[in-house]
């Protein structure tokens, strides 16, 4: 932290008290022996511009960026990768000179959790992701870099499920659709990727498909701990297997602790250490 206060690290969305980013940078700087001022603070949208202008001024190097301000992000930053610019999502700020960096590290951490520590091949996987919003949006690309047969995008709002698919350029590798049209674009997923908020209880809706389309996929959450809960019922309902998605959250941290400091930490240990905190889904 300089003399002005500000950490030169941070996490920021709104709600912001439940992140787990400032622990597992922490955890990271660890192994390399760097000093880390990482802090978590709750920002609006309204105040977006605002904080990170004096953000920077103040000497702020690097930003985690959450809901609902990925979209900000992206507008803000002064360049972006090319995730960052086909999701239309910035989940990570660097400044660089007087230039602010945004980046999509995302997809690419889902990708890593799935071939590194899962042992899930992405290569020629036929893959239905269900929802169609921002934490889908920073998937495609990722995946179909990684050599994913097709891709089919369900969402309630039919819409929006094919605006996304048509990012992605014409033909049927990427497609979008309804929940009740699956099966017209696929028979037997093997990977099934939920990018909806829904859970299961009184309050909320059901699960948006059915337990026939489990029988040969592997089954993977992007919410984590107790908000997995497709997590866990795709594993009570015939899938091959099922994760959430905690392993993702520190993938993605990897890629951009890599981004500000140059070196790229091992991530088993902490993920080890968070399963004790918060108990494997």
């Amino acid at each position: 932290m300089d003399d002005s206060g500000t950490p030169g690290f941070v996490v920021v969305g709104d709600p912001i008290e439940h992140s787990l980013s400032p622990q597992i940078h922490h955890a990271f700087a660890d192994q390399f022996g760097i000093e880390l001022e990482y802090a978590k603070v709750r920002v609006t949208p309204a105040q977006f511009d605002e904080f990170f202008d004096t953000f920077w001024t103040g000497g702020g190097v690097g930003a985690n960026v959450t809901v609902p301000l990925k979209s900000h992000a992206h507008r803000y930053a002064d360049t972006l990768d090319d995730f960052a610019i086909k999701a239309g999502a910035v989940n990570t700020l660097a400044r660089r000179g007087d230039q602010i960096l945004g980046f999509n590290t995302d997809g690419i951490g889902l990708c890593r959790d799935l071939t590194n520590r899962q042992g899930v091949p992405i290569k020629d996987a036929i893959v239905l992701v269900l929802g169609a919003g921002g934490a889908a949006r920073g998937i495609v690309s990722p995946l179909l870099e990684g050599g994913v047969s097709q891709i089919v995008i369900a969402n309630r709002t039919v819409e929006r499920a094919q605006a996304l698919s048509g990012d992605h350029g014409p033909g049927d590798r990427v497609v979008g659709c309804g929940f009740d049209d699956i099966g017209g674009h696929i028979d037997h997923p093997t990977l099934i990727i939920n990018a909806t908020s829904f859970a299961l209880d009184a309050n909320t809706q059901d699960v948006p498909i059915g337990v026939q389309w489990l029988e040969r996929a592997f089954c993977y959450d992007m919410s984590y701990g107790d908000k997995a809960v497709f997590a866990q019922w795709s594993r009570e309902n015939g899938a091959i297997g099922s994760v959430d998605g905690l392993g993702m959250l520190v993938e993605q941290a990897a890629i951009a602790f890599e981004i500000w400091h140059g070196v790229a930490p091992a991530t088993s240990p902490v993920m080890d250490d968070l399963h004790q905190q918060i108990g494997i889904i």
